[in-house]
């Protein structure tokens, strides 16, 4: 897990409390992170506070949008089932239920504060006050911290759209990443967790180059 703590990147938090930052709305026509700047991204939510990092990397490692993410805190359910993390998704394009990578697990656990999982699953609380503007608003100022001013918010959700249906069945990948006009009906139990290994396979090793 991370050591995060609340002072390792104070700003962050008041970025999802405060309105939305002019210009940080996605632009139409935005590229993704290509695979090296994703990893650079991917390094500056380490040692962050963890509310920080989770919203990070549900986006860049879960590909989920802004809306997903705020649809996250207050109608759908992230929660720990034994040692996998899976996020269900009631609102956005496409609702679902999806594990997640090992990376994007960690953050939510220090999220949950490390709490002992006993009776049922553990449950990681994504602040119930963050709405798609704010989600845009922090993912901004993160796309600044790690050196990517310019870029747009889709440049993070669009990393994985791209990147994944190289590494992973595009059914599967476009299913998991709730693409309008896909559907997981048919496919097999555990689908899910194949693709989260996948996407800590490929891109997890990031972190570290």
């Amino acid at each position: 897990m991370n050591a995060t703590t609340p002072e390792s990147r104070g700003a962050h938090p008041g970025h999802l409390l405060s309105g939305s930052r002019t210009g940080a709305a996605p632009m139409p026509g935005a590229r993704p992170l290509t695979i090296p700047e994703a990893g650079k991204f991917l390094r500056a939510t380490t040692g962050v506070f963890a509310g920080s990092a989770a919203v990070e990397r549900l986006a860049l490692l879960v590909g989920l949008r802004p809306s997903e993410i705020a649809d996250l805190a207050h109608q759908g359910h992230v929660e720990r089932r034994g040692l996998r993390w899976y996020v269900t998704v009631v609102g956005g394009k496409c609702p679902r239920t999806i594990a997640v990578a090992q990376l994007v697990g960690d953050a939510l656990q220090d999220l949950a504060d490390g709490r002992l999982h006993q009776h049922g699953p553990l449950h990681a609380p994504l602040p119930r006050y963050v709405t798609s503007g704010r989600v845009v608003d922090h993912l901004g100022a993160a796309l600044e911290d790690a050196g990517f001013g310019g870029a747009s918010v889709y440049a993070i959700h669009g990393f994985l759209l791209e990147q994944l249906p190289r590494v992973v069945d595009p059914v599967r990948a476009y299913a998991y990443l709730g693409v309008v006009g896909t559907s997981a009906s048919g496919l097999p139990a555990g689908w899910d967790i194949e693709v989260a290994g996948l996407i800590d396979q490929h891109f997890g090793a990031l972190i570290g180059n």
